[in-house]
């Protein structure tokens, strides 16, 4: 009865040890938030600040995931201005005019359109989501006036261009 009574100083030993890698845990990702020098995070930061050893585990836990959550969300913007940023400079080795700000453009407005000073009349607009990963290019032309036949003349090409870029990530990992 007496041995019931008396705590395990073994097990006593190893939730303190995981409570110290939950709070170290924590409090690198708060360093890795704090480098986003982003201002709305301010709260967060002290909160993480303010834990101790002693801290309830579950506090650790939620402060945890709210730190995880926010790299995620950063880690997941700056992959979809890479892939923008990859297609326009694809784009561009074909001979489409490409301008300074035209990923942030895209970013803004969901879309962006470029011409190609080979092809007068016709442009490429480059739509959708990089965040998710799908883009869609479609030839577009601002006249409303043109030939119907000069479109399907220009399409087979178009199709046989969009292979090349598509090659040009591949070699970085892309």
């Amino acid at each position: 009865l007496l041995d019931g009574l008396v705590p395990d100083p073994a097990q006593a030993a190893r939730e303190h040890q995981q409570q110290r890698q939950r709070l170290e845990h924590l409090q690198h990702l708060a360093s890795e938030v704090a480098a986003l020098g982003a201002a709305e995070h301010a709260e967060l930061l002290q909160r993480a600040a303010a834990c101790q050893p002693d801290s309830d585990p579950q506090q650790l836990a939620e402060l945890t995931e709210r730190c995880n959550a926010i790299l995620t969300a950063h880690l997941q913007q700056q992959a979809a201005l890479a892939r923008r940023q990859a297609v326009l400079q694809g784009l561009a080795s074909l001979g489409y005019e490409v301008r300074e700000g035209m990923a942030t453009a895209w970013a803004q407005t969901g879309r962006v359109v470029l011409r190609k000073p080979a092809t007068p009349g016709y442009g490429l607009a480059v739509g959708g989501k990089a965040v998710y990963g799908r883009l869609q290019p479609r030839a577009v032309a601002p006249h409303a006036h043109r030939a119907s036949q000069r479109d399907r003349a220009r399409h087979p090409p178009r199709c046989g261009q969009s292979q090349r870029p598509q090659a040009r990530p591949a070699p970085q990992g892309g």
